[in-house]
């Protein structure tokens, strides 16, 4: 007979109960002495109505700026347990995406504004730019506390931030939308329990103006001079002729906006418009000829076989009844200062003249050309 033996193997299962272990964190709140309660929300105005970019302006420049300065007091943290504080500006919406700008201090913050060739950036306390998560430089007593009071003055805040608009690249005419722009949410307490202070949007628009004028050819007749009677040695001249520019359908040039702190608004309704900055233009000549006299403003004549010789032409800016017209350099521009009206139509005074730069003229024809560039700032 066969004995069948069936062994049994038991296993035991030794359960050991799994304990996920979470960090505890400090909730904070508001404080009992804390001026502000709730979150301060505001809407801002996009304010000054409309700026002129000019097309020569740099990359990088800021053409508008418009700061927040609240009013709204104190503002007091206090959390369950004791701890280093910190606060931080973020956007809590950007509704246009990141513009290609990847120079300066602004290189990866600049959003799209809706005009092309101009982006948007914030900075808040201390010329951070949103957004930035920092420790709190409220005082000593907030590196590890229970409570932490973050102070508002009229000089320094921790609330205030400046909303720049800069030239990223070629500018269009055009407006940009107060609601297009980033909304910035501005917060502090402890690690994992911030409370949120403010919040704050735009409305309305800034127009936007970048745009030429029309700038015809200038032909100036120069007349014709006896020789002997005109040219008794070198440094004599003709009298001055009219070779004035005149320029027709310019824009309205209304000027940048970026008046530091003097453009704002505070949660209160406040606002304040600060001092354009006017646009300009520069006028830079350059001879088809050779210079003769660079700092006189003296350019030589087209040479064939009926030239005249040892004269050149002389230009100077100004009028023809002036004294003393400012000689021209052809080496450095000539900057104008624009105003805002509603003028459309300017005139950049010049005049010319022959002057004698040889010991000895000979008559013959007098002509030369020049061309005249101007950059629009």
């Amino acid at each position: 007979m066969t004995l069948l033996i069936k062994k049994a193997v038991i296993i035991a299962l030794a359960l050991i109960p799994l304990q996920f272990m979470t960090a505890a964190y400090a909730s904070c709140g508001f404080s009992a002495q804390s001026a502000v309660k709730q979150v301060v929300s505001t809407t801002q105005p996009l304010l000054g109505g409309n700026i002129t970019v000019g097309s020569e302006v740099a990359n990088g420049t800021v053409v508008y700026k418009q700061n927040y300065i609240p009013t709204f007091g104190d503002v007091n943290i206090a959390c369950t347990q004791s701890g280093a504080y910190q606060y931080q500006s973020l956007f809590s919406s950007t509704p246009l995406s990141l513009a290609n700008w990847n120079t300066g201090i602004y290189a990866g913050k600049v959003y799209q504004t809706g005009v092309q060739g101009l982006g948007v950036v914030v900075t808040g306390a201390g010329d951070l730019i949103v957004p930035y998560n920092v420790g709190s430089t409220a005082g000593s007593t907030c590196a590890s506390a229970s409570s932490c009071i973050y102070i508002q003055s009229s000089t320094s805040s921790f609330w205030n931030f400046a909303l720049f608009i800069i030239k990223i690249g070629p500018v269009a005419a055009g407006s940009i939308s107060g609601s297009q722009l980033p909304c910035i949410s501005q917060s502090a307490g402890q690690s994992g329990s911030l409370v949120t202070i403010a919040r704050s949007c735009f409305s309305g628009t800034l127009n936007v103006v970048s745009k030429t004028c029309m700038t015809p050819d200038v032909n100036v007749s120069m007349g014709t001079f006896d020789v002997s009677q005109n040219f008794k040695g070198i440094g004599t001249a003709t009298p001055w002729k009219d070779a004035s520019i005149n320029l027709t359908d310019c824009p309205i040039f209304y000027g940048t906006l970026n008046d530091a702190r003097n453009t704002f608004y505070s949660d209160n309704g406040t606002t304040k418009v600060g001092t354009f900055t006017n646009n300009a233009l520069g006028l830079t000549l350059a001879p088809n000829t050779s210079i003769i006299d660079d700092a006189n403003g003296i350019m030589a004549l087209k040479t064939d076989s009926v030239s005249a010789s040892g004269i050149g032409i002389q230009l100077g800016y100004g009028n023809v009844g002036d004294a003393s017209p400012s000689l021209v350099s052809f080496t450095n521009a000539k900057s104008y200062q624009m105003t805002n009206n509603a003028v459309t139509s300017l005139r950049l005074p010049l005049v010319a003249r022959y002057i004698q730069t040889a010991s000895s003229v000979t008559p013959g024809r007098a002509d030369a050309t020049a061309t005249f560039t101007i950059n629009y700032y």
